[in-house]
């Protein structure tokens, strides 16, 4: 039968049939059932459909057989033979011929195929709904007054990255490496692959050493040049281009002998349908360009979709009355097929949905944990010990001799001065980065801090922003002034990932995801700056309306961002940038003044003498025609005066005079002008109220911003082509911020957000703390050197410091397991089961495979025995390797700990780290050790007489098994709150 073929079809796309090869992610799950979901596509979904089928038609039978009964007994009351009544003998006829027919049957499989297709879209499902023949939808729509919709606004936004890793496999004890030499991104927060696709570099792609066995592929990842789109002239999709680069592989090594000798086996022969090869190329090319969406709650969209599917399109009401009206009966038996066959599949894509969903929201690892600090910030009680093991590690010297030009091989070298009283010296601002020393060295560092969290003034984390905000959210919710972001504007050619068809609708679900976030981490007085240009501004002022409400919309400030035309644009030179400005609560926030210019004090001065300060006058006349104003003026040269035509006094003839006893009146040196208001300095407020006009006069433009960088780095090459100013985003932290308060960046780029928190810091001696997020592997080379850089000095040039005029300064930086690193280090339990997948259908998926089968990939609870080599498999410079996971700051963050202290215990040669800090205003202390072969008895013991000595503690966490009274297990809560 066609449409259940075509069925068939369509549910093996829904589930990955088409991605078997792949053996990453979610496909991997996908790989593992396929079997048993094969099964179900192909025989137990038919006999289920068949079964209801069954089942319909028994009961209509039933129905039948108790209407005869009922005609029986109306006979038997009339005393007439029933067997002779027309309706009787009509039922039977109905009865003997009663068979549910091919049509009807047929007719089901359309529709589930129709109702899956239309909601599928290559991996995402999309709401379309229907409401009439002529192709047109509906939206969900509840009567708000003003609704912004979009294709998948209940979705989460995941295309991450391209990292563009390298590929390997071995087979007949050869090794086959794809590599990556030349790809073309740009350098923003998310790499756009728009138009770009994976091709055969241009000449030498094919390396091989005959000796080592190992063959090296090269490929570039770029736009296509005019040649190449004639060469691929189909639709210039990846697909079609990998059967070029196959065909272009195999022709090599087909036409070099020994190549051909040792290689042959990966190519095409006669009895696959796939080479070897091409299976590979097509893993390789889809793992760097894979997902896109998940959906929040797929089975309710699915469901009520379905309902709305049934009721607008199998009930069609357009045939009621018509010639072509069905028997009711009809529709009820198609209905109640469709409704229960379409339930199962639903089910079962929703817990993969969920599944993935899950891995997604889990609270992602702390991977790594870095601090950096001026030398002056290393506590007394350790300097000494700390400044020797600096002198003796060779990374942290030549980390300083390129960063800052500054060879460094003695003490002394450390200092600004040269007397011989080391009490008079001051440290030159040189950065230690605890990434160059043992964790020992880091302990000891930390351990010296009585309040960690006080000193430590900027946090930068590596990761994907929406993975970095849920872990902190915890920690910083309510807690952050200011945030202002430079999101991707999405011009279709720039850094943003979208699904084809779907550019802005991608884009809303990627701002919205994120926004939702950063409304729960400001304060109730916090304000929110987000730049945008003319493409997305209304989507984003609808988007933000809808979360933090219409009425906390702030402003809409306008950035001259250029300062001259752009004279070959084609219609307007775009000069301007927008910064959309939005409160938590518009009741309670108040902008902060902008700080007075000496130009604007310069105004102000003092002909007179007067010994209240400088002054400047302003006109005592106003425009309006107030009779009781109008009156006549003598100057002290006895001049009489009256308002100008059509304008009247500022102020009465009574007050005017009080005015004059006071000295507040101005005729000139002379006594014989127009009489003024004298306006004092003194009397003016600190700062100026901000406007929404910013001109590059005032806060700089792309050149100037673009120019600073170059001053810092040097290298053009790491340098963005349209940074924000240094001005811009100062102005904005001080109309945002006050000196105390935490500022954040969340598309922090080239890091500018950080720098301008440090220079406000500087000029008006605040303490504001800055956290900045960033995935871009430029977090590294630009955004790390860039802080260390302004610590030392304040102006570079050509990437040389100009000055010693650097800032006492203290923050840490972090990277994040990403969600592709929790789905490459999936692993299934090596236990198999033989199970029915019809019978388990409802329960399966999720008791089984997420419940019990990857759980231990997840989060493994036994390691914890060990919990200071908890390892994942993460891919770091394009290769997998085994990466040790922080749990204890992971459990920090879990927690919403503020830290205080970060110590360290020893007892029998076992390590005890021991975290005291502060979260929900109780006193919390965490203890960390390796539990294995450990005496427990003696472990409370030391625990109470060393550690908690009679320290006040609300809470006490211990991970593993322990005595101690009323102590929580870590692992109970760890598993809980990452999952939470």
């Amino acid at each position: 039968m066609e449409n259940k073929i075509r069925l068939q079809k369509l549910l093996k796309e829904l589930f990955q049939f088409d991605n078997a090869d792949l053996d990453f992610g979610i496909y991997r799950i996908m790989n593992q059932k396929h079997d048993e979901i094969e099964e179900f596509i192909n025989k137990e979904l038919i006999d289920y459909i068949e079964d209801q089928l069954s089942q319909i038609e028994s009961k209509d039978k039933e129905d039948l057989e108790t209407e005869l009964e009922k005609i029986k007994e109306e006979a038997s009351h009339l005393g007439f033979d029933y067997t002779q009544s027309p309706k009787y003998l009509n039922i039977k006829e109905k009865m003997a011929q009663y068979k549910i027919g091919e049509n009807l049957e047929s007719e089901i499989y359309n529709d589930i195929y129709t109702f899956f297709k239309r909601y599928y879209d290559n991996g995402d499902f999309l709401s379309k709904r229907r409401y009439s023949s002529k192709d047109k939808y509906a939206i969900p729509y509840n009567g708000e007054e003003v609704h912004l919709h979009w294709a998948n606004y209940d979705q989460y936004y995941i295309k991450t990255s391209e990292d563009f890793n390298n590929y390997s496999f071995n087979k007949n004890n050869i090794t086959v490496n794809f590599k990556i030499k030349n790809a073309e991104v740009d350098k923003n927060n998310n790499k756009s692959d728009e138009d770009r696709y994976f091709v055969l570099k241009e000449k030498d792609y094919l390396n091989y050493d005959d000796k080592l066995k190992i063959l090296n592929i090269y490929f570039e990842y770029r736009n296509l040049t005019s040649k190449e789109k004639k060469k691929y002239k189909t639709r210039n999709t990846q697909s079609d281009i990998r059967e070029y680069i196959e065909k272009d592989i195999s022709n090599t090594i087909k036409k070099d002998t020994e190549l051909f000798q040792d290689l042959s086996w990966l190519l095409s022969d006669n009895n696959k349908v796939k080479s070897i090869l091409a299976k590979h190329l097509y893993k390789y090319t889809i793992k760097n360009k894979s997902d896109y969406f998940i959906h929040k709650d797929l089975k309710g969209f699915l469901e009520r979709e379905l309902d709305f599917f049934i009721k607008n399109e199998i009930l069609d009401v357009d045939t009621i009355g018509s010639a072509t009206e069905r028997n009711i009966s009809t529709y009820i038996t198609r209905v109640r097929v469709i409704k229960a066959v379409t339930q199962k599949i639903i089910n079962f894509l929703a817990q993969i949905e969920n599944f993935q969903k899950k891995l997604f929201e889990k609270k992602k690892f702390v991977l790594q944990d870095e601090y950096c600090l001026t030398l002056d910030r290393v506590p007394e009680k350790i300097r000494e010990n700390i400044l020797n093991l600096v002198l003796n590690n060779k990374n942290q010297l030549e980390e300083w001799e390129n960063l800052y030009n500054e060879k460094i091989s003695e003490k002394e070298d450390l200092y600004l001065n040269d007397s011989n009283l080391f009490d008079e010296k001051s440290f030159k601002k040189l950065v230690i980065d605890t990434r160059h020393y043992d964790q020992e060295f880091k302990e000891e560092l930390l351990a010296a801090f009585e309040n960690l969290e006080e000193e430590i003034k900027g946090l930068m984390i590596n990761s994907e922003n929406f993975q970095a905000l849920s872990l902190m959210l915890e920690k910083y919710k309510g807690k952050v002034k200011c945030i202002y972001i430079d999101p991707p504007y999405n011009t279709g050619g720039d850094d943003f990932v979208y699904k084809d068809n779907y550019q802005h609708s991608s884009w809303l679900t990627m701002m919205e995801n994120r926004l939702e976030l950063a409304k729960r981490l400001l304060s109730d007085d916090g304000i929110l700056f987000i730049s945008i240009d003319d493409n997305e501004h209304s989507n984003l002022k609808e988007l933000s309306d809808q979360i933090f409400g219409v009425n906390n919309f702030v402003s809409n400030i306008i950035w001259q961002k250029k300062y001259s035309p752009q004279n070959d644009a084609r219609y307007f030179s775009d000069n301007h940038d927008f910064i959309l400005t939005y409160s938590k609560n518009k009741d309670i926030w108040r902008p902060y003044l902008l700080p007075r210019t000496d130009e604007m004090n310069a105004r102000y001065q003092n002909p007179d003498n007067d010994e209240r300060g400088p002054w400047k006058s302003s006109d005592l006349s106003v425009k309006r025609v107030t009779p009781k104003d109008i009156y006549e003026i003598t100057t002290p040269s006895g001049r009489k005066i009256l308002p100008p035509q059509g304008r009247s006094w500022v102020v009465s003839s009574e007050k005017f005079e009080e005015m004059v006893k006071d000295n507040r009146i101005w005729f000139g040196e002379d006594g014989n002008n127009v009489p003024s208001v004298k306006r004092f300095l003194s009397e003016v407020k600190d700062g100026i109220t901000p406007m929404t006009i910013w001109t590059y006069e005032e806060v700089g433009h792309n050149q100037e911003a673009k120019q600073n960088l170059i001053n810092l780095l040097q290298d053009e090459d790491d340098v963005f082509d349209t940074p924000k100013t240094l001005r811009l985003i100062k102005r904005i932290l001080q109309i945002g911020s006050n000196k105390n308060d935490i500022v954040m960046d969340f598309f922090a780029g080239s890091g500018t957000t950080g720098h301008a928190c440090l220079d406000l810091n500087r000029e008006d001696e605040g303490q504001r703390k800055y956290i900045q997020v960033e995935l871009g592997d430029y977090f590294y080379t630009t955004m790390l050197p860039r802080i260390k850089k302004v610590m030392y000095s304040q102006e570079w040039k050509d990437g040389k410091p100009q000055d010693n005029d650097g800032y006492s300064h203290f923050f840490k930086y972090q990277r994040l397991e990403q969600y592709e690193d929790t789905l490459d280090n999936i692993r299934f339990a090596k236990e198999k089961e033989e199970l029915n997948l019809f019978n388990k259908f409802d329960d399966y998926l999720i008791n089984y495979i997420l419940d019990y089968e990857t759980r231990d990939s997840l989060l493994d609870i036994d390691k914890f025995t060990d919990p200071f080599n908890y390892y994942l498999e993460i891919t770091e410079n394009k290769e997998k390797i085994k990466k040790k996971v922080n749990l204890i700051e992971t459990f920090n963050y879990l927690l919403g700990l503020d830290i205080k202290q970060n110590k360290i215990y020893s007892y029998e040669d076992r390590k005890y780290k021991v975290i005291l800090g502060k979260t929900d205003n109780q006193e919390i202390m965490i203890i960390w050790r390796n539990i294995e072969d450990l005496d427990l008895k003696k472990d409370k013991e030391f625990i109470e007489k060393e550690i908690i000595k009679n320290k006040k503690i609300d809470r006490l966490y211990l991970n593993g098994d322990n005595y101690l009274n009323n102590a929580i297990l870590i692992e109970d809560q760890f598993s809980k709150l990452l999952f939470d």
